[in-house]
């Protein structure tokens, strides 16, 4: 692995396949255990499960999905996940949802998650998408931060309340 003097890590970006489900599910699964912290109303196997695998067989599948991974050395490191939405009949604008986006922990903060979100706002822009939106989690600061970085604003707050039984 071969580091810039400013300490970023160039990964190769690309459409993942099919034969690239086991690790992205592997590297999901540490996303969900990030935001376990936070919610703990995940469903933690998902991942694996028969909805998680049929979520990112359709990412890698279907028209409006994507599903884009960054390898080093030939190793996968990360993915990014996503869709073109229907917009909302009192909304204009085309928009796509970054969905779920993770790198492994050891090539955090290398620029690897930046280039992933550059390929996503490329793949968005030849959709001919108008608007981005990602969700984080309030908790989740430094996702927050990354995101702004990378020319996010925050829009909405949703709050949420459970129910008492």
């Amino acid at each position: 692995m071969k580091k810039s003097p400013d300490g970023s890590i160039h990964a190769r970006v690309r459409s993942a396949g099919l034969p690239d489900l086991a690790t992205i599910q592997d590297i999901n699964y540490e996303l969900f255990l990030i935001d376990y912290d936070w919610h703990q109303d995940l469903n933690i196997e998902w991942p694996y499960n028969e909805d998680g695998l049929r979520y990112f067989t359709k990412c890698i599948e279907a028209e409006d999905y994507v599903l884009l991974v960054a390898e080093v050395d030939n190793r996968i490191v990360g993915y990014v996940a996503g869709v073109v939405k229907q917009p909302f009949s009192a909304e204009k604008g085309k928009r796509a949802e970054l969905e779920n986006m993770c790198v492994l922990e050891e090539y955090r903060s290398h620029g690897i998650g930046g280039q992933l979100v550059d390929a996503f706002m490329e793949w968005a822009k030849d959709k001919e998408v108008d608007i981005v939106h990602v969700i984080a989690y309030t908790p989740n600061e430094r996702a927050i931060n990354f995101y702004k970085k990378k020319g996010f604003s925050p829009y909405a707050l949703n709050l949420w309340q459970k129910i008492k039984k």
